[in-house]
């Protein structure tokens, strides 16, 4: 019975007429979606291309920040190490330069047996006596030359 009621309401409704060209629309439609023109074809595989390239230039330029940063990390330890040699060769040469300076020792030549050296910081106080150590290798040297 209720079948009935439903089809009474429906034949009750006013019926619309269709737009005239709804028929060449509908076919036009269909057509497109049987024979996809190769534009179209051709926007996807472009689209798939640029999306492809897209991936690979982020993918490499994700690696060359990677091999930067690492680089960066690297270059900064080296910096790090070269300061902290600066700092042990500047201390270095502050306490060298602290120091009273010192006249340096003079070699005046020898032979096979004897080397002549002068102190002259030894001079310059007028202290030209030898010491026992300098004394026994001056006579050890001239007791085998002899």
């Amino acid at each position: 019975m209720r079948d009935q009621e439903l089809d009474t309401l429906l034949k009750s409704i006013p019926r619309e007429p269709a737009h005239p060209d709804f028929g060449t629309t509908l076919q036009r439609r269909l057509a497109r979606l049987e024979h996809p023109s190769p534009t179209h074809r051709f926007a996807w595989r472009g689209l798939a291309f640029a999306a492809t390239v897209l991936a690979v230039a982020l993918l490499s330029f994700g690696l060359w920040r990677t091999e930067r940063a690492r680089d960066i990390t690297q270059d900064r330890v080296q910096l790090e190490s070269l300061r902290a040699e600066y700092a042990a060769i500047s201390h270095d040469l502050d306490q060298l330069s602290s120091t009273e300076p010192r006249l340096p020792l003079v070699y005046l030549g020898g032979g096979e047996q004897v080397d002549v050296v002068v102190d002259l910081e030894r001079l310059r106080h007028g202290d030209t006596t030898a010491t026992q150590s300098e004394k026994s290798s001056l006579e050890s040297a001239h007791k085998s030359h002899f």
